[in-house]
């Protein structure tokens, strides 16, 4: 696997989560 492909999942996952969190919160 590519490293640089691990960590654009990575940030990908985080950012959907985040704005998951933000739905949430509003």
């Amino acid at each position: 696997m590519n490293g640089e492909l691990d960590e654009i999942i990575d940030a990908l996952i985080v950012h959907d989560q985040a704005q998951k969190m933000e739905s949430l919160n509003v």
